[in-house]
């Protein structure tokens, strides 16, 4: 059975992986259909939005983001192309969806590990 639920793991995996690169295509387009609009948003508002989803504290600084806040593992928001929010002056539209994608799927792929765990605690329990 934990073999069985290694795989069906695997298979989301795969399709979140599939789903994101399908994301991607789309969003090079929006993204640059949206700047013409919104030429972007502060700094300030970028750290705000990290403290308010518990990725960084009020400071700046790397070292004193929350407790387990991998900013790469944890779809942390960062203006510009890969700079910490304070060295960009605004969040472009592509940077937000790039957020919102890396960020829903670091949601979702936490959702597939929790079922599985769940899953397999379940199976545990009814076998003698």
């Amino acid at each position: 059975r934990m073999s069985a639920l290694a795989g069906e793991l695997s298979e989301t995996r795969s399709r979140l992986d599939s789903e994101r690169q399908a994301f991607n295509r789309r969003m090079a387009r929006v993204a640059k259909d949206a700047s013409n609009h919104c030429p972007g948003l502060p700094d300030g508002w970028v750290r705000l939005y990290n403290q308010a989803l518990g990725l960084a504290s009020g400071s700046h600084s790397p070292s004193s983001a929350a407790p387990g806040a991998d900013e790469a593992s944890h779809g942390s928001f960062t203006a510009g192309s890969g700079v910490r929010p304070d060295a960009s002056p605004l969040a472009s539209p592509a940077d937000l969806l790039a957020h919102a994608r890396d960020y829903g799927g670091y949601c979702r792929s936490l959702r597939a590990q929790a079922e599985a765990l769940i899953a397999a605690a379940r199976s545990r329990e009814k076998t003698p």
